[in-house]
């Protein structure tokens, strides 16, 4: 589901190919990744967020489970192995939590859910940035690694005490326990949609848009969100697309800040907030084809 997810919001393949139009990356931006320049530079394009939940099954625990970041670092870290450890209990005053080992089910693949879940746990925990790090794949300390979030999910699904790191849109079309993440402010937060988007609420973009929103300053929103941006060159035609490629590619991006924007939470998906968006309708708006603006793009 996640795929076709992704694929109705994204429109092409990977972009560094040198064959494509564009492309979608998840990942944090700002950390020094992007594509290679072929003729053109490349633009990193917002269009919808999405989130990393911190997923669990422990019976008798109901959804919204309390944690912080240094809690969660430590869980991955198999420094916190019980349910009902002081560092867990401490956070959830009145829930009576069991005494079960707790399993810990991550990725085995490289992925941005992997990227953005490790960049939150680096702010919080100095052992964890120092050890694992943040990026695409780590070097696991503790737990069950498999494949895709479909096969984290079912990790968490088949074993009891189990928690796993699962990408939003998945979590909530397969109506999973998730915790409620403390966020900068102080704010114990659930993954909704309202949330992940006020984590780009009140952010002002940099010029070239690329900026993280994990732990973002909003006391309404959920730490671990992330923008899905598109990969596109600022000039299609310099980048070997023809001009009938680089209207199509602007009108889907159009599209995609338009009404694709109602469309996203259909998808799970939250849309951006209006200060976002501003920006990234006013770097579509200066594609260009060989210099020039692109014409009969709508």
């Amino acid at each position: 589901m996640r795929s076709k997810n992704l694929l109705a919001l994204s429109c092409c393949v990977v972009l560094a190919l040198g064959a494509a139009a564009c492309g979608s990356d998840d990942s944090n931006p700002s950390s020094g990744g992007s594509a290679q320049k072929k003729g053109s530079d490349p633009v990193h394009v917002p269009t919808v967020l999405g989130a990393v939940t911190v997923s669990y099954n422990v019976d008798g625990i109901d959804q919204g489970l309390k944690l912080d970041g240094k809690t969660v670092a430590d869980i991955f870290l198999g420094k916190v192995k019980k349910w009902n450890d002081p560092a867990i209990a401490g956070q959830n005053s009145g829930t009576q939590l069991p005494s079960t080992s707790i399993t810990v089910c991550h990725r085995s693949d490289e992925s941005g859910t992997t990227a953005n879940f490790t960049s939150f746990l680096t702010d919080y925990s100095s052992a964890w940035k120092s050890g694992p790090g943040t990026d695409k794949s780590v070097k696991w300390p503790t737990g069950t690694g498999a494949k895709g979030n479909d096969g984290v999910a079912g990790c968490v699904k088949q074993t009891k005490g189990a928690v796993g790191y699962v990408e939003q849109a998945y979590a909530l079309q397969n109506k999973f326990t998730t915790a409620a993440v403390k966020n900068k402010s102080g704010k114990y937060v659930e993954p909704s949609l309202q949330a992940t988007s006020a984590s780009a609420r009140g952010i002002t973009p940099p010029d070239d848009l690329r900026f993280s929103t994990i732990n973002a300053e909003s006391p309404e929103a959920y730490p671990i969100s992330a923008i899905t941006f598109l990969l596109v060159w600022q000039d299609a035609c310099k980048a070997g697309q023809n001009a009938t490629t680089a209207k199509l590619v602007k009108n889907w991006l159009n599209y995609a800040l338009g009404a694709g924007q109602q469309v996203a939470p259909q998808l799970q998906y939250a849309p951006l907030p209006d200060n976002v968006k501003t920006k990234a309708q006013a770097k579509v708006d200066g594609l260009q084809c060989n210099g020039a603006a692109i014409s009969g793009a709508s």
